[in-house]
């Protein structure tokens, strides 16, 4: 019977120390090696140093190749000490909510097809750049939103337009790099151009299939990166007076090759 007791006192006290193990982060530096991290089991000054990594695993590193012994406390495990229900977690914590902000800029390539530098003018090529804020949220596998914008479709010409569109995206894989698909749907109304009266527009329409990248924050941070380049369909509608006072109607189809960044949070 006593020696039962004494078995379990040893038992007892062997658990303890495992327990208070995980309390520390120590780090000894080598010279000329790897260094190694988990809890000094045995510090021998001017011999050497023994020090046990997470894993069970036991290293004695002699004298002649310390650089240099950190001490230190492994503050994760000190909270989960504290709070058994937080858990391992960074300090900071992505935000836990359905919806999200989604800000994108563009920059389009395009030319257009009417002359004397009016709205659609052809010649030489346009570069056009345009921003948006989405509100979105995941549907099941797929990522849905609304939001809106303005772009210059061409800075030469003056033309600009609003634009209120919708999204649908969808992710392959489950790492921090992922594919996208993505097409963006919705309306326009152009804004008018300095050398033409519009005496009316009309709401016309836009259309962006794309393809691209996500790029995920690590684990405890948050703020998703976007990269995608596609084709967009965009149609102005427009009424406008001719030289001799007519009316004249305008429906113009833009077809621009778009590149996109973006952040998600």
């Amino acid at each position: 019977m006593r020696y039962s007791l004494i078995l379990l006192f040893l038992l007892s006290v062997s658990v303890v120390v495992a327990q208070d193990r995980q309390l520390y982060a120590d780090r000894v530096e080598v010279r000329g090696g790897r260094d190694r991290s988990g809890t000094v089991t045995e510090y021998d000054y001017g011999r050497q140093v023994t020090i046990e990594k997470r894993g069970g695993r036991v290293s004695t590193i002699p004298w002649r190749r310390i650089v240099r012994v950190h001490f230190a406390l492994d503050q994760e495990e000190l909270m989960r000490r504290d709070d058994p229900t937080a858990g391992a977690q960074d300090v900071t914590a992505a935000p836990d909510r359905g919806w999200r902000h989604q800000l994108t800029t563009t920059m389009g390539l395009s030319r257009s097809p009417l002359p004397f530098n009016q709205f659609g003018s052809r010649g030489q090529l346009n570069v056009g750049a345009g921003a948006a804020y989405h509100y979105v949220r995941p549907v099941g596998k797929v990522l849905v939103g609304i939001g809106g914008g303005a772009e210059v479709m061409s800075p030469r010409n003056e033309e600009r337009v609003l634009l209120l569109t919708g999204l649908a995206e969808y992710q392959l894989g489950d790492g921090r790099l992922r594919p996208l698909v993505r097409l963006l749907a919705g309306a326009n109304l152009p804004l008018g151009h300095p050398d033409l009266q519009l005496s009316g527009r009309s709401v016309g329409y836009v259309a962006h299939p794309a393809v691209g990248i996500a790029l995920l924050p690590p684990r405890g941070r948050w703020g998703t990166l976007l990269f995608d380049v596609g084709y967009r369909f965009t149609q102005v509608e427009f009424r406008t007076e001719n030289q001799n006072l007519e009316l004249v109607s305008r429906r113009i189809n833009y077809r621009r090759l778009i590149f996109t960044i973006g952040t998600r949070f």
